[in-house]
């Protein structure tokens, strides 16, 4: 909600709000003429709030474009691990492939071994 309002203080301030949330708001606004009018709120450091709300905003900006970098570094991350596990997955099934083929190997070797005992005992 955008709005604009000049003040002619030779004139009453007439205002009407609708909404769930008027009533909060005329309270508040009313306050703040209040505040202005009394002086309690200094008109030149209300000026100056611009300047540094303007500031805020270009830090959240900063921020924003940090975070949404480290939001994409993050992802790229999720993604290299994700192919690391495949492949690491894919290392897995070869290496217990190659164990496999090295027990059938081992048992096979054990049977030869087994043979040539009985045949030399025979002799």
């Amino acid at each position: 909600m955008e709005y604009a309002i000049a003040i002619d203080k030779s004139k009453e301030i007439h205002l009407e709000f609708e909404g769930s949330e008027a009533h909060h708001f005329v309270e508040e606004y009313e306050g703040f003429i209040d505040d202005m009018v009394t002086g309690r709120i200094d008109r030149r450091d209300l000026r100056k709030l611009l300047g540094v709300l303007g500031k805020i905003d270009e830090r959240i900006g900063g921020m924003e474009n940090i975070l949404q970098s480290s939001i994409q570094d993050i992802r790229d991350t999720q993604n290299m691990l994700h192919k690391n596990q495949l492949l690491f997955s894919e290392n897995l099934v070869s290496h217990v492939d190659m164990v496999q083929k090295i027990t059938k190997a081992t048992e096979s070797l054990n049977r030869v071994t087994e043979n040539i005992n009985r045949a030399l005992e025979k002799f």
